[in-house]
């Protein structure tokens, strides 16, 4: 990924970020062998290296301006501003002919099935309107063209969970040992004006249909409690679903069997929950089975909470029963707060666990409530929870990629010894542009990674481009989900 820019490291505080582990090895070979640059857009993914889904505000058949990787000023050799792009150059990109035109689509999680197609899943509809919002999912061939086996013959297809009155969103996928695609999220039903949740998780066989044989009959597990989300998931060693999420503002762990029921040997009755006023946001397992979220709490006025910019990010540990792990970090809860040690908000998206079991986790921080920029946070733990002194400063890596902007951590991944972030970088305007990064085990810059560490793209006037996730596929090469927001667009990035 390219864009070479001024930034700052500030090594000074530890925070963590969530998601999977992959220990593929990124390498310099396409396909045939060939050498080619590594964190660069792959030509041989739709011809640029980018995939988007159309919104009906963009009908098929037209164009739009082609995501470039930012570039230094030739002047004054700092980076070019998002927003600024007098001199840019533009190339029209087309998008895919024959695509079903579905409104605001965005893209959260993607993953690679068995014969090496991209499955990514989102939603799409009027966020105003509750009985608008389905969940999508795609299926893209390996050369960035949809899969028009797939769904309704264009690769698409959209599920309704609980009726029209529900709005459906989704989160988090992956697919099982048996080629199943499992999805997590949740259905909004707005009741009198009270938005209602429930934590969903579906089942879908290959070819898109609904797997009857998950959930109740219908493949979808509905959770019971009064208010519930789910934002991630893991498959443990038996093949059960581990959940997490929230259930009354409290972060909120299930365990669901592989058929879809809950897992009374968790807990007692399949799910835990933690303090009120906390979230769990994404999941790990480590290879003891124990599980790893992190999270965050957004106190009330009461507590001294989110009015005045305190928005502190943990990181947890439970046992393969459901208790807290008292062997990390005495109670089973590190506080991210007390090692960044500095006012204002941290926020942890996504977790991961490298091959020494030490836990990775990434967000987002800033320095001065709710005035300061935030900045990409990256922390690293060691398994029993302590700080972990050989990575950045006292464990911590907060980076800064352009001054006096706004940046985001939403997802994190293991290569090996290297670390991936993806997420956004943003003028705190109605301008942002993906970008993703990818550190050295010790939570320096990999600068042999499209030349100084960072890939971020330019983006068209008045757009929100966000990296959501990403993965290493079986050809090592990176895919991103995300979106281009305002009218959303679902997006997928392969870089080489």
């Amino acid at each position: 990924m390219k864009f070479t820019f001024y930034f700052l490291v500030l090594v000074s505080v530890v925070i963590l970020s969530c998601n999977r582990a992959n220990n593929k090895n990124i390498n310099n070979d396409d396909d045939n062998g060939n050498n080619q640059a590594v964190g660069q857009l792959d030509p041989a993914f739709n011809n640029n290296g980018i995939v988007i889904i159309n919104n009906a505000l963009n009908p098929l058949g037209t164009t739009r301006k082609e995501l470039r990787p930012l570039v230094k000023d030739p002047n004054s050799g700092q980076p070019e501003r998002i927003y600024n792009r007098k001199n840019r150059k533009e190339k029209a990109v087309s998008l895919i002919p024959g695509v079903r035109v579905i409104e605001e689509v965005s893209l959260y999680a993607a993953a690679e099935d068995s014969q090496k197609r991209i499955i990514a899943v989102g939603d799409n509809g009027d966020r105003g309107a509750v009985d608008l919002v389905d969940l999508v999912l795609v299926r893209i061939n390996n050369n960035g063209t949809l899969d028009t086996t797939f769904g309704g013959g264009d690769g698409l297809i959209e599920d309704d969970a609980k009726g029209d009155d529900v709005a459906d969103h989704t989160r988090d996928m992956e697919i099982d040992s048996d080629g199943k695609i499992v999805v997590v999220g949740f259905g909004a039903d707005d009741d009198d004006g009270t938005t209602v949740r429930d934590m969903i998780v579906r089942r879908f066989n290959d070819d898109g249909t609904r797997d009857n044989t998950f959930g109740g009959g219908d493949g979808l597990f509905v959770d019971v409690n009064t208010d519930s989300e789910g934002s991630a998931f893991e498959f443990d060693a038996d093949g059960k679903i581990v959940v997490a999420g929230t259930i009354d503002d409290e972060a909120a762990l299930w365990r669901l069997n592989s058929d879809g029921t809950l897992d009374t040997t968790f807990d007692g009755d399949g799910f835990v929950t933690l303090d009120a006023g906390t979230r769990a946001n994404d999941v790990a397992i480590d290879g003891d089975g124990k599980i790893v979220i992190c999270g965050d709490n957004f106190l009330d006025d009461d507590q001294g909470g989110v009015n005045n910019g305190d928005v502190n990010a943990f990181v947890a540990r439970f046992n393969d029963d459901g208790t807290l792990d008292t062997t990390f970090d005495v109670d089973g809860i590190v506080n991210i707060d007390d090692v960044i040690e500095a006012a204002g908000q941290d926020i942890l998206n996504a977790i991961a666990i490298d091959g020494a079991g030490k836990i990775v986790a990434a967000g987002h921080a800033n320095n001065a409530g709710n005035e300061g920029d935030f900045q990409i946070l990256v922390t690293r733990l060691n398994s029993d929870g302590s700080a972990d002194d050989n990575f950045g400063t006292d464990s911590v890596v907060l980076v800064e990629f352009v001054v006096d902007e706004d940046h985001e951590g939403h997802d994190v991944i293991i290569d090996g010894n290297s670390i991936l972030v993806t997420g956004r970088v943003s003028d705190n305007g109605a301008t942002s542009a993906m970008l993703t990064a990818r550190f050295n085990n010790n939570g320096t810059l990999d600068t042999t990674f499209s030349q100084d560490g960072i890939f971020v793209t330019q983006e068209p006037e008045e757009q929100e481009i966000v990296g959501n996730s990403l993965f290493i596929d079986s050809q090592a090469r990176i895919v991103i989900t995300g979106e281009f927001s305002g009218d959303p667009q679902g997006a997928v990035w392969r870089l080489r």
